[in-house]
């Protein structure tokens, strides 16, 4: 089950990595975001400021959400996954990279209170990317976030991010602004580095991971996207 926080103490974690304001400018939950990466025994839950590998978050993880309101039982939402660290924390010239964009997410069951998964309705506007900090790079801050969706979001997203839209320098607060998203009622972050293929299930659990899932995915084409930028930033 999705692990037992506050969202005080989400809220803290952000503002002491300085999510806020490097990722979005305020944040004041009213819910709790819980993410899920599959491996080969138990869930892999993100704790907000804890440590993942990249085989960890290989493939698109589950989305939960805990509340106490009522109000959002009906509620559609928006999800974003960025990297606000890109290619290095310390030169953001690529930043953020865009992971993930999903729309038309509902709560599944009708429970006026409780925890439930989220599940969308329609194919995500900007597909999941793997993490993929390059070799060198200090851990990066890949951040989510929850919005409740805008009536008008499936007409006017679509002409901001699709197909043909660089996932590099993408500025989430200008698309949250121009979409109307207004501010995240969820979140959580995570940090990641470049993957050595030496972590062990031990270290997995001083990280507050609880597996360790070993693969490749998605995150050496966002790796190669860095790198060809890199070179081009140098010329």
């Amino acid at each position: 089950m999705p692990s037992a926080i506050s969202v005080s103490t989400v809220k803290q974690a952000f503002g002491e990595a300085g999510v806020v304001p490097d990722v979005t400018t305020s944040f004041s939950p009213v819910a709790l975001l819980d993410v899920a990466y599959t491996s080969a025994n138990s869930p892999i839950y993100v704790n907000p400021g804890g440590n993942l590998t990249t085989p960890q978050t290989e493939n698109i993880p589950s989305f939960w959400l805990t509340y106490n309101n009522a109000s959002l039982v009906n509620e559609t939402f928006v999800l974003a996954m960025v990297d606000p660290d890109a290619p290095t924390p310390q030169n953001k010239s690529l930043a953020q990279i865009r992971h993930l964009i999903l729309g038309d997410l509902h709560l599944e069951g009708s429970a006026s209170s409780g925890t439930a998964l989220l599940v969308n309705s329609t194919p995500a506007l900007s597909d999941y990317i793997s993490p993929g900090p390059p070799n060198g790079s200090d851990p990066h801050r890949y951040t989510l976030l929850l919005y409740v969706q805008p009536s008008g979001f499936q007409q006017i997203a679509p002409t901001l991010v699709n197909a043909s839209t660089p996932i590099t320098s993408f500025n989430l607060t200008s698309f949250v602004e121009v979409v109307g998203l207004g501010t995240p009622i969820a979140g959580t972050f995570f940090f990641e580095g470049p993957f050595n293929g030496s972590t062990t299930s031990a270290e997995s659990q001083k990280n507050g991971v609880m597996e360790r899932n070993i693969g490749t995915g998605l995150r050496v084409g966002v790796a190669i996207v860095i790198g060809a930028a890199l070179v081009l930033i140098m010329l």
